[in-house]
Protein backbone atom coordinates (compact mmCIF):
# COMPACT_ATOMS: atom_id res chain seq x y z
CA UNK A 1 0.00 0.00 0.00
CA UNK A 2 1.51 3.05 -1.13
CA UNK A 3 1.68 6.22 1.35
CA UNK A 4 -1.62 8.34 -0.77
CA UNK A 5 -3.99 5.22 -0.65
CA UNK A 6 -7.32 5.28 1.39
CA UNK A 7 -7.05 4.19 4.87
CA UNK A 8 -10.17 3.07 5.92
CA UNK A 9 -11.57 2.60 9.42
CA UNK A 10 -14.91 2.05 11.16
CA UNK A 11 -17.00 5.35 10.55
CA UNK A 12 -14.91 6.81 7.71
CA UNK A 13 -12.12 7.10 5.02
CA UNK A 14 -9.31 9.19 5.42
CA UNK A 15 -6.97 9.85 3.13
CA UNK A 16 -3.53 10.52 3.67
CA UNK A 17 -2.63 13.07 0.90
CA UNK A 18 -6.14 15.23 1.59
CA UNK A 19 -6.58 15.96 5.18
CA UNK A 20 -9.80 17.93 3.97
CA UNK A 21 -11.73 14.28 4.02
CA UNK A 22 -11.90 14.41 7.75
CA UNK A 23 -13.20 18.28 7.87
CA UNK A 24 -14.63 20.68 5.50
CA UNK A 25 -14.68 24.22 5.59
CA UNK A 26 -18.29 24.23 5.11
CA UNK A 27 -18.80 22.14 8.25
CA UNK A 28 -17.83 25.05 10.41
CA UNK A 29 -20.30 27.83 11.69
CA UNK A 30 -19.36 31.13 10.44
CA UNK A 31 -21.99 33.06 12.17
CA UNK A 32 -21.62 35.70 14.82
CA UNK A 33 -20.84 34.44 18.31
CA UNK A 34 -20.84 37.51 20.53
CA UNK A 35 -17.48 37.42 22.63
CA UNK A 36 -17.63 36.01 25.78
CA UNK A 37 -16.73 37.82 29.11
CA UNK A 38 -14.27 35.28 30.22
CA UNK A 39 -12.33 35.78 27.30
CA UNK A 40 -8.93 34.93 28.87
CA UNK A 41 -10.33 31.89 30.35
CA UNK A 42 -11.27 31.08 27.34
CA UNK A 43 -8.20 31.59 25.15
CA UNK A 44 -6.56 29.25 28.11
CA UNK A 45 -8.53 26.49 26.95
CA UNK A 46 -8.75 26.80 23.54
CA UNK A 47 -4.91 27.40 23.13
CA UNK A 48 -4.20 23.97 26.05
CA UNK A 49 -5.91 22.02 23.27
CA UNK A 50 -4.98 23.68 19.72
CA UNK A 51 -1.32 25.28 20.33
CA UNK A 52 0.26 23.37 17.40
CA UNK A 53 -2.44 24.06 14.99
CA UNK A 54 -0.62 27.25 14.21
CA UNK A 55 2.42 28.77 14.18
CA UNK A 56 3.49 31.69 15.85
CA UNK A 57 3.95 34.18 12.54
CA UNK A 58 0.56 33.04 11.80
CA UNK A 59 -1.02 34.11 14.70
CA UNK A 60 1.19 37.10 15.42
CA UNK A 61 0.14 38.16 12.07
CA UNK A 62 -3.39 37.92 12.19
CA UNK A 63 -2.90 40.03 15.43
CA UNK A 64 -1.15 42.75 13.79
CA UNK A 65 -4.42 43.44 11.77
CA UNK A 66 -6.01 43.69 15.37
CA UNK A 67 -2.25 45.75 16.68
CA UNK A 68 -3.10 48.26 13.95
CA UNK A 69 -7.15 48.66 14.82
CA UNK A 70 -6.45 48.89 18.65
CA UNK A 71 -3.51 51.61 18.29
CA UNK A 72 -6.29 54.22 16.66
CA UNK A 73 -9.44 53.26 18.89
CA UNK A 74 -7.71 53.01 22.00
CA UNK A 75 -7.34 56.73 22.69
CA UNK A 76 -10.72 57.35 21.31
CA UNK A 77 -13.83 57.38 23.48
CA UNK A 78 -16.59 57.22 20.99
CA UNK A 79 -18.95 54.11 20.92
CA UNK A 80 -18.06 52.98 17.19
CA UNK A 81 -15.65 52.37 15.33
CA UNK A 82 -14.11 54.33 12.82
CA UNK A 83 -14.82 53.39 9.38
CA UNK A 84 -11.52 52.25 8.49
CA UNK A 85 -10.89 50.38 11.50
CA UNK A 86 -13.73 48.17 10.67
CA UNK A 87 -12.29 47.61 6.90
CA UNK A 88 -9.55 46.33 8.78
CA UNK A 89 -11.08 44.07 10.58
CA UNK A 90 -12.89 43.06 7.52
CA UNK A 91 -9.33 42.96 5.79
CA UNK A 92 -8.07 40.50 8.72
CA UNK A 93 -11.47 38.10 8.46
CA UNK A 94 -10.82 37.89 4.48
CA UNK A 95 -6.82 37.17 5.44
CA UNK A 96 -8.03 34.50 7.97
CA UNK A 97 -10.10 32.35 5.37
CA UNK A 98 -7.53 32.99 2.64
CA UNK A 99 -4.41 31.48 5.10
CA UNK A 100 -7.37 28.67 6.06
CA UNK A 101 -8.23 27.48 2.31
CA UNK A 102 -4.27 28.01 1.18
CA UNK A 103 -3.38 25.60 3.88
CA UNK A 104 -2.64 22.17 2.81
CA UNK A 105 -3.50 20.67 6.38
CA UNK A 106 -6.72 20.67 8.38
CA UNK A 107 -4.88 22.69 10.89
CA UNK A 108 -5.60 26.03 10.40
CA UNK A 109 -9.31 25.27 9.78
CA UNK A 110 -9.20 23.37 13.58
CA UNK A 111 -7.75 27.03 14.53
CA UNK A 112 -10.75 28.48 12.87
CA UNK A 113 -13.31 26.70 14.19
CA UNK A 114 -12.19 26.12 17.85
CA UNK A 115 -10.65 29.90 18.65
CA UNK A 116 -13.81 31.56 16.87
CA UNK A 117 -12.19 34.01 15.74
CA UNK A 118 -14.17 34.38 12.33
CA UNK A 119 -17.20 34.61 14.71
CA UNK A 120 -15.85 36.76 16.97
CA UNK A 121 -14.66 39.55 14.41
CA UNK A 122 -18.59 39.35 13.17
CA UNK A 123 -20.26 39.88 16.40
CA UNK A 124 -17.46 43.41 16.83
CA UNK A 125 -19.86 45.05 14.46
CA UNK A 126 -19.36 48.42 14.84
CA UNK A 127 -19.06 48.45 18.51
CA UNK A 128 -15.37 49.93 20.19
CA UNK A 129 -16.44 48.04 23.30
CA UNK A 130 -16.69 44.44 21.57
CA UNK A 131 -13.18 45.52 19.58
CA UNK A 132 -10.86 46.00 22.46
CA UNK A 133 -12.90 42.85 24.12
CA UNK A 134 -11.70 41.12 20.78
CA UNK A 135 -8.15 43.08 20.64
CA UNK A 136 -7.76 41.22 24.28
CA UNK A 137 -8.94 38.13 23.35
CA UNK A 138 -6.48 38.08 20.56
CA UNK A 139 -3.28 39.28 22.55
CA UNK A 140 -4.32 36.37 25.14
CA UNK A 141 -4.38 33.76 22.18
CA UNK A 142 -0.91 34.79 21.48
CA UNK A 143 0.13 34.76 24.90
CA UNK A 144 -0.83 31.35 25.31
CA UNK A 145 0.31 29.98 22.09
CA UNK A 146 3.49 30.82 23.46
CA UNK A 147 2.63 29.48 26.96
CA UNK A 148 1.96 26.10 25.59
CA UNK A 149 5.09 25.91 23.46
CA UNK A 150 3.56 26.69 19.92
CA UNK A 151 4.66 25.92 17.02
CA UNK A 152 7.34 28.16 15.09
Amino acid sequence: MNKNQTYYSKAKTFDKKNHRDRMKPQDINLNPIAIPDDYIEEAEKIMRRIYNKITSSKIRSFLSFVSKVYNVENTRTEATLLQESMDTLEHMRIRVIYEAGREDSIRMIEFIRDSRIINYIKSIGNSRKEFIKFARYMEALVAYHKFYGGRD
